[in-house]
């Protein structure tokens, strides 16, 4: 009989139980035995960046089936009902700051007014400069070095300049043959410096220290012209600006100025229609009298 009471005494308090469909829960999960956030079931401190995050107790459920009980947490958003006081992106300390950039220390101004107070005014610089605009200095000539030596020939030498004229054809094929028609008045033999000169009648061969070779080849009409002048230029207008010691020479050709020392050539080429012309002035420099032989005949 006791047995049949004590059972229907336990069947009674299960159904309070059940009718009231719920009863009290531990506000905190460590009430349930499990560790809180702050510290972890093994000892260990949770880092301090999630001790920022809480969960509400009134955002805990619990459901308690006739079954085996089970514990849901309703789904969060990333930002529902969290507390982002601890989140140190939002903290305004790391914003840019909008403050306007602070001006230059007054030390660093007076260093500047200082030196702008040392510079010069207007008025010396219009004494220094000069009041008008500047004007661009002209470039000094070249010195003319070639003139600075003596243009007294020694008594026992003559300068020999030799002008050469040759005329020939463009394509030479076409000419015939034609038999060549020579005038010798001169032959010069530059390896051993020897002039020789055909006797001109009036001719002061001790007038001048220069003499002036012409020689003119005239292919096109197979004519060959050896000439002299004692002074002067024959054929080609040639004439001598400033002689030197040493036998150097500044001369004259159709306007052209050059100068030319022992050795050297002044050559021009033309070409006009069938026939191209070669016109050079060579200066042999200096030469002995005793080189240079007059004779009736060559």
């Amino acid at each position: 009989m006791k047995r049949v009471l004590v059972a229907l005494m336990a069947l009674l308090v299960a159904g309070v139980i059940v009718s009231s469909g719920a009863f009290s829960f531990p506000t905190s999960l460590s009430g349930m035995g499990f560790p809180s956030l702050g510290t972890s079931s093994y000892g260990s401190s949770v880092p301090d960046s999630l001790t920022g995050y809480s969960t509400p107790a009134s955002s805990l459920s619990v459901s308690v089936p006739t079954g085996d009980m089970q514990v849901s947490t309703p789904a969060q958003t990333a930002f529902n009902n969290w507390n982002l006081n601890g989140m140190e992106f939002f903290s305004p300390s790391n914003r840019a700051s909008l403050q306007p950039v602070s001006s230059l220390p007054a030390s660093d101004v007076n260093s500047i007014l200082s030196l702008l107070s040392n510079l010069p005014t207007s008025d010396q610089m219009s004494q220094y400069y000069g009041s008008g605009s500047a004007t661009a200095t002209a470039t000094p000539a070249p010195a003319d070095t070639f003139t600075d030596i003596s243009s007294t020939i020694p008594a026992d030498q003559i300068i020999f300049l030799e002008v050469s004229r040759n005329t020939m054809l463009v394509d030479p094929t076409s000419q015939g043959i034609i038999i060549p028609n020579v005038t010798m008045n001169y032959k010069f033999s530059d390896s051993n410096k020897k002039l020789n000169l055909k006797r001109k009648d009036g001719v002061d061969y001790n007038a001048s220290q220069i003499i002036f070779g012409f020689s003119d080849s005239d292919d096109v009409n197979n004519r060959y012209l050896f000439d002299y002048g004692v002074g002067h230029s024959v054929g080609v207008g040639v004439t001598v600006l400033f002689q030197g010691a040493d036998g150097r020479v500044r001369i004259s050709v159709d306007g052209v100025q050059k100068d030319l020392k022992p050795g050297e050539k002044y050559e021009v080429i033309t070409t006009e229609g069938a026939t191209r012309t070669v016109l050079s002035v060579t200066n042999w420099g200096l030469i002995p009298r005793s080189n240079v032989e007059v004779a009736d005949k060559l």
